[in-house]
């Protein structure tokens, strides 16, 4: 369902605005809350600030290096861009040294290497 809600690239990005928008509240509560610093960048790509949303994701790592979940979205991220896959497959290696059982990385990986 959210997949066909978001082909429609105008829903997400007004939805990734507000998004973001609940996100920053956030942050500004607990500056240090890598999960929302994750969403936050998940909704700044989604309304289309990719520099912004890659930079959030970045924060939300290096709050939490441990967090398989952050890992992913950076990964999911970077497979997007055919010249940053190598990155997004040292990204999921590092997921899968966290999490060997992840389906989600498994099944990002696995679509990496048919790429």
């Amino acid at each position: 369902t959210c997949q066909l809600y978001y082909r429609d690239t105008v829903k997400a990005e007004l939805f990734g605005v507000e998004a973001a928008e609940y996100a920053q509240r956030a942050i500004e509560i607990s500056p240090e809350y890598a999960a929302a610093w994750g969403q936050l960048g998940v909704a700044l790509l989604l309304s289309g600030d990719f520099e912004a949303g890659e930079a959030a994701l970045n924060r939300a790592l290096e709050l939490a290096p441990n967090k398989s979940q952050v890992h992913y979205l950076k990964a999911a991220y970077l497979s997007h861009f055919p010249r940053r896959q190598e990155e997004a497959r040292e990204v999921l290696k590092r997921l899968l040294e966290l999490n060997p059982d992840d389906p989600a990385a498994r099944r990002l990986s696995q679509r990496l290497l048919i790429l």
